[in-house]
């Protein structure tokens, strides 16, 4: 792991860099709900309109407040969650380059995903509704998302570490979620 040796700490730029609104990669898992819990008070994000309280972490801090929803090829969308972490940016360029993640669960999810240890390749999808075949989604056909990308914004390394480091607070206002169609 090249990261781990030479400890790479990505740009700004980079780490900030929004996920595609549907892409593919690894779902690994977070932590339980006292976690998820935790970050939703401490950027005060309100998870009591989520079932279950759903609440997970993506890989861009751009997609912090907005809702989510993750599922395994074949299998049926689960949400909506809030966005209520992201990875750290020291941990950037292995979530990102090494391990593509795409997304951090918690166990409970991860059991209704199918996995109970490390993580699956799955798929995100950043909006009020999950894309449903032939159904309109966000004004979009569901043929504008049919192939999910991978994340991988263009990597600029940061190589003495003295960038300015942009403040996320305050934190992006929390979407709500709202009843989909088929979901």
């Amino acid at each position: 792991m090249i990261n781990s040796v030479l400890g790479i700490l990505v740009s700004i730029a980079t780490w900030s860099a929004p996920q595609p609104m549907y892409s593919a990669g690894l779902i690994v898992i977070y932590g339980n709900q006292n976690l998820v819990e935790a970050n939703a008070i401490f950027r005060d994000y309100d998870l009591s309109r989520y079932p279950n309280r759903c609440g997970i972490s993506a890989i861009s801090p751009a997609q912090l407040g907005k809702v989510a929803w993750v599922r395994i090829p074949g299998g049926g969308w689960i949400g909506p969650c809030g966005v209520i972490d992201a990875v750290a940016r020291a941990d950037a360029y292995r979530a990102i380059y090494e391990t593509r993640e795409i997304a951090e669960v918690t166990w409970d999810m991860a059991a209704a995903l199918g996995f109970t240890n490390g993580g699956q390749w799955g798929q995100i999808f950043f909006g009020l509704c999950p894309p449903i075949d032939g159904i309109h989604t966000q004004g979009q056909e569901w043929s504008d998302y049919a192939v999910p990308e991978l994340y991988a914004p263009p990597l600029v390394i940061d190589y003495d570490a003295s960038e300015p480091h942009r403040s996320f607070y305050p934190y992006p206002i929390q979407q709500r979620p709202t009843v989909c169609p088929n979901a």
